[in-house]
């Protein structure tokens, strides 16, 4: 008989206080969590994950009998920089040193010390739209390293508003997106996929501020071009409504309760192949 995991994706979180591993089912516009367990590992007094702590959270969330064998992995979603980049027609020639420029100049990190990822978005008359997402390479190889020294396969590394974006349906060019963790609430513009700014706030935050990061987000695309009329709100976390007057508001997996574990979740059942943003590819 064949186990009900059998081939069962896990969606791992990697958060600043400890590792999560959750399974999900999606049924239609329902996700249901059938399964989570968490582990501690506090980060070192520098502010990066501890490999060591990883390690025994990850072997911990083993023991648990949860399947680590196939995991879509999420990084904390303030260790990875995302923007969105408008460039030239004439720059198309040589994109990757405009771009080299542009994330040197942008991304409060030395250039040689990011793993990045690039994505030509669209092609405009006036205009090319190039997607960015960075992280720090000691950041993304402590992680790797504490994967492959508890054997555990990750087929993606990416961010939770990636995850959630990777399932949801597809009507909107671009979007803002409401989620939130256990850790953090964060605004994020998705655009053709790609979530490429992202506004992370504590969680706790008042409905007063998110509707103010919300509106100035908004506002702010718009003023670059961008057709911005919806606001998705991911869980049924948020019992009160941010105020948008400017956006309609759509819930999604408005019956997934489990807040903290929306993401993890959602990265339990997206394809790797619908991740605007893998840091493993």
């Amino acid at each position: 008989m064949l186990s009900l995991f059998t081939r069962q994706t896990t969606g791992l979180s990697f958060m600043h206080g400890g590792v999560g591993a959750a399974l999900a089912t999606q049924r239609g516009t329902t996700l249901v969590l059938r399964k989570h367990v968490e582990s501690a590992a506090p980060e070192d007094v520098t502010g990066m994950p501890d490999r060591e702590k990883v390690v025994a959270a990850l072997r911990s969330i083993k023991k648990s009998r949860m399947p680590l064998t196939r995991c879509v992995a999420l990084l904390p979603s303030n260790r990875v920089y995302t923007q969105l980049a408008t460039l030239s027609p004439l720059a198309k020639k040589n994109i990757a040193a405009h771009m080299h420029g542009i994330i040197a100049s942008t991304i409060p990190e030395p250039f040689q010390s990011l793993h990045t990822l690039e994505q030509t978005l669209r092609e405009y008359p006036d205009r090319i739209e190039v997607a960015v997402a960075a992280v720090r390479r000691d950041v993304l190889d402590a992680y790797k390293a504490a994967c492959s020294e508890t054997g555990v396969g990750i087929s993606a590394l990416t961010t939770p508003a990636a995850a959630i974006a990777g399932i949801l349906p597809k009507k909107h060019p671009s979007f803002l997106l409401l989620h939130a963790s256990a850790e953090e609430v964060t605004v994020s513009l998705v655009h053709h996929g790609w979530p490429v700014d992202e506004d992370v706030m504590p969680t706790g935050t008042s409905l007063d501020a998110l509707s103010r990061s919300v509106e100035s987000m908004a506002t702010e695309y718009r003023g670059k071009g961008l057709v911005l009329d919806t606001l998705y709100v991911a869980g049924g976390s948020f019992e009160a409504m941010p105020q948008a007057s400017s956006l309609g508001i759509e819930r999604v997996f408005p019956d997934f309760q489990e807040g903290s574990w929306l993401a993890a979740a959602c990265a339990s059942v997206v394809r790797p192949s619908d991740l605007a943003i893998n840091f493993v590819s």
